[in-house]
């Protein structure tokens, strides 16, 4: 999956292939609409408190959700003195896309490569928003009493890959199943993402004060891990298409697999952190103000800017769509926040 998806030249994300948007595989949140961006930069209004806030979005795309909240905090009278923003993305494509989208924002906006570029200091936000469902993760199956992990060799043919079983490659995914309270029946298979552990680690180190807010597809370990769920979640997106070939063009499509809240809300605690939220896309958004956006329309034009302001806000709450499919999780260090509601 790591090649499939980040090799130098043949990967999925690291390549000059269109990822985003209606040409591309998949949509993201900000591209249904800026009212997504603009509704998050409403709740971040609230943590100005102490110059500078600093933004952060990892994994940014063509960097529509950072452009997104800088106009709305500009809208609500940003300085340039009380905000910086930062974008990290091991796409070179995307990095690329970002800088021309975000050129007006130049003093405001830096590309790095590493956390430790990031100067700590102030209120800090690490965004991220379906990042963490794209980093490579292992996947493991129980069989007779005993948990091996799959993986992947060439079919006996040598013109495809095959999958094989075996022992597990580090006692980590033994330590991850008893630590998620996971119990797999017999021949079931789940995803274990690792990197993810290794993420929100490097992501929290450098700072003393803020939020990391993560947006993605996913639920709680004991959902994911349910007995309907045999085959785990993994799959891919290409052409807005979903299936379940991985094999079939590696390197074309976006291989992906849901994320464990509750992994995430336990290595943050390690580290510190609290979780401060933890609810459905639809739920946060609505309490976040996004239905302030709907207003009536005299129009008849369905292209009006009105009409389709409000058919985003439909599309990103819907229930059984984009507001169910993804979660929001805010953790916090070194704040003290009332109840979210």
């Amino acid at each position: 999956m790591e090649l499939a998806l980040y090799h130098p030249r043949w990967g999925y994300y690291t390549g000059n292939r269109k990822k985003l948007g209606p040409e591309g595989d998949f949509y993201t949140s900000p591209f249904v609409g800026e009212v997504f961006g603009r509704t998050w930069g409403r709740f971040l209004r609230r943590f100005w408190g102490q110059a500078p806030f600093v933004l952060v979005e990892a994994g940014a795309g063509d960097g529509r959700l950072t452009e997104q909240i800088l106009r709305e905090w500009i809208r609500e009278g940003l300085s340039p003195k009380e905000v910086v923003s930062y974008l990290l993305d091991v796409s070179p494509d995307h990095r690329a896309q970002q800088q021309q989208r975000l050129h007006e924002f130049r003093g405001i906006v830096h590309w790095v490569d590493n956390w430790d570029q990031i100067p700590p200091g102030g209120c800090t936000c690490i965004i991220s928003n379906e990042l963490l469902d794209a980093m490579p993760f292992h996947r493991v199956r129980q069989r007779q009493g005993c948990l091996l992990e799959i993986y992947v060799t060439l079919a006996p043919d040598q013109e495809g890959f095959a999958e094989c079983e075996g022992p597990l490659s580090t006692p980590e995914l033994a330590r991850y199943i008893e630590e998620m309270d996971v119990h797999l029946t017999e021949g079931q298979e789940t995803e274990i993402n690792l990197e993810a552990k290794q993420w929100i680690h490097d992501a929290t180190q450098w700072w003393e004060r803020g939020l990391l807010i993560t947006v993605d597809y996913g639920g709680l370990s004991h959902e994911l891990t349910a007995p309907h769920r045999l085959k785990g979640t993994w799959r891919c997106y290409e052409n807005h298409r979903l299936h379940t070939d991985v094999y079939q063009n590696p390197g074309e499509a976006d291989i992906t697999a849901d994320v464990n809240f509750t992994a995430l809300e336990r290595w943050g605690h390690q580290l510190g952190l609290r979780r401060w939220v933890y609810q459905s896309q639809s739920r946060f958004l609505q309490g976040a103000g996004i239905l302030d956006w709907v207003q009536p329309v005299q129009s008849a034009d369905p292209f009006h800017p009105d009409h389709k302001r409000n058919r985003a806000v439909r599309q990103l709450i819907a229930p059984g769509g984009m507001g169910d499919a993804f979660q929001v999780m805010i953790q916090t260090k070194g704040l003290c926040l009332p109840r979210w509601p």
